[in-house]
Order: C-alpha cells, then sequence, then structure tokens
C-alpha cells in the first residue's frame, strides 16, 4: 500500500477498491498531484457499482465510518449519501457515451 495511506488505511482499501474499476495501479498514481483523477475515467455504471459497494463498505465497518466520515448517523440514507459524495470529491470522470 502507498505511504500515503499509512496513516488511513480505509482511504488506501477505498482507493484501491475505485482503481480496481479502471484497471488502475494505485502504486503508480500520484495521489497527491493536483489532477490524479482525470488520469482515468470509468462508465456510469461502473460508477453506480462502486458507490452502491462504498454504501456498504460505510454501513458495514466501523473503521471506515470514523476515519472517512463526519456523521455517527448510520442509516443506509446517510452511508450513500456519504458515497455519493465522495464519488464527486475524488471519483474518476465519466467516459463519454
Amino acid at each position: 500500500m502507498k505511504e500515503i495511506f499509512k496513516k488511513e488505511p480505509e482511504m488506501g482499501k477505498v482507493m484501491n477498491k475505485m482503481c480496481n474499476y479502471v484497471g488502475a495501479n494505485p502504486n503508480k498514481i500520484d495521489f497527491l498531484s493536483p489532477y490524479w483523477y482525470e488520469k482515468y475515467s470509468w462508465k456510469e455504471e461502473d460508477q453506480e457499482d462502486f458507490t452502491r459497494w462504498l454504501t456498504n463498505y460505510f454501513y458495514k465497518r466501523k473503521e471506515a465510518r470514523s476515519e472517512l466520515l463526519r456523521t455517527c448517523n448510520k442509516t443506509k440514507k446517510v452511508m450513500n449519501k456519504a458515497a455519493n459524495e465522495f464519488v464527486l470529491k475524488y471519483g474518476w470522470k465519466l467516459k463519454k457515451q
């Protein structure tokens, strides 16, 4: 796992999963560069699938919630909103159809 995720292991797990969707090697991405997320793109279906996965990940993993979220409310609706916000902030750009 990349050095930058040693203090944030849950973020590292989520970013690894996100990289899997586009066939990217997370060890070769400079996540500290300002536009790292523009190097790859994914289909809308992949983004939706990742968002569903992330919603469930947040819902099931207390460690992920405490590291990545600022809410104590553990409902599917709140976890889905958090997953959508994550994708909006960190997600790959969408492929043009």
